[in-house]
């Protein structure tokens, strides 16, 4: 028994009732029974799916979110552990309900065409939003040009500015954009570590301060080149990669949270996309990248 989609939701919650109906001995708390619904969203292993369902991306927002409520952000800790605040998870009925609002064969398509124009990143982290964004998406029939477009318009415009780049404007998949959005995020958190500049902005930058009303003198012209002089190697002109770029490349290669720098693990922490963990300081991100290297 397991749901993943739509189609087979009428059967999906016969079976829960079936099996709860005179069970509810066996549970010591309604939570308990809401937990035991929970582990059976998601496909089936014959279906040979690598990406959690739509189902199991709501369940997990829920449970993100009723955690943030209470403070509690490491998405490693025991979330249903964590006493249950939402409506959506006081009982076994509430959450059958909420299911049935999402994912019900006669409101789903309307509901989740609302709840994805709604879909907004606010106060959320970059992880809860992808989570939230996720279990909402794929149940509105669309392109994926206009998929991209509607999870950017919900992005902070921060995470915009940051992750602006050819890249960025060039990737037409819906993961990979979340993936940047979620490495500029990781970036914007490193530097908000940094302590502030107090510089004045009018303070010149050079050594010397141009006095009032001071012209240029005429330079005299270069001298001729000489022709035999050896070429200057055009790599050695260009700035070295940042710890950033290099962490990141890294992470990559390794398969690391960028945001973190711990593994990734299938399913429950996808990368920086999900990722709820404290980001690594700039201390232990130049230490990880000088073990590396």
């Amino acid at each position: 028994m397991g749901y993943g989609s739509r189609p087979n939701l009428g059967g999906f919650l016969r079976s829960i009732r079936d099996f709860l109906r005179p069970r509810s001995s066996l549970f010591q708390s309604e939570t308990r029974r809401v937990v035991w619904v929970s582990r059976h969203f998601g496909y089936r292993p014959s279906e040979h799916r690598k990406t959690p369902s739509p189902t199991e991306n709501w369940y997990n927002s829920l449970l993100l979110d009723n955690a943030r409520q209470q403070g509690v952000f490491d998405q490693y800790a025991d979330l249903d552990g964590i006493p249950f605040i939402l409506p959506a998870l006081s009982s076994v009925e509430s959450l059958l309900a909420g299911l049935i609002a999402i994912f019900g064969d006669k409101f789903s398509k309307e509901n989740a065409k609302r709840a994805l124009a709604a879909c907004q990143q606010r106060g959320l982290t970059i992880g809860e939003y992808n989570a939230q964004f996720s279990s909402l998406v794929y149940l509105v029939d669309d392109v994926e040009e206009n998929r991209i477009e509607k999870y950017v318009l919900g992005l902070n415009p921060r995470i915009i500015r940051k992750a602006m780049s050819k890249e960025w404007l060039s990737t037409k998949s819906l993961s990979e954009k979340m993936v940047l959005a979620t490495e500029a995020a990781a970036q914007l958190d490193i530097l908000a570590q940094l302590p502030p500049d107090h510089s004045s902005t009018h303070q010149p930058l050079s050594a010397a301060r141009p006095s009032a009303l001071q012209f240029p003198h005429p330079q005299p012209p270069p001298a001729p080149r000489d022709p035999d002089a050896m070429e200057v190697d055009a790599l050695g002109t260009r700035p070295s990669p940042s710890i950033l770029d290099i962490s990141r490349s890294i992470c990559r290669s390794r398969k690391l949270c960028f945001r973190c720098l711990k593994p990734i693990i299938p399913g429950s922490h996808s990368g920086s996309i999900n990722c709820m963990n404290a980001p690594a300081s700039p201390e232990q991100r130049k230490t990880f990248v000088d073990k590396a290297q």
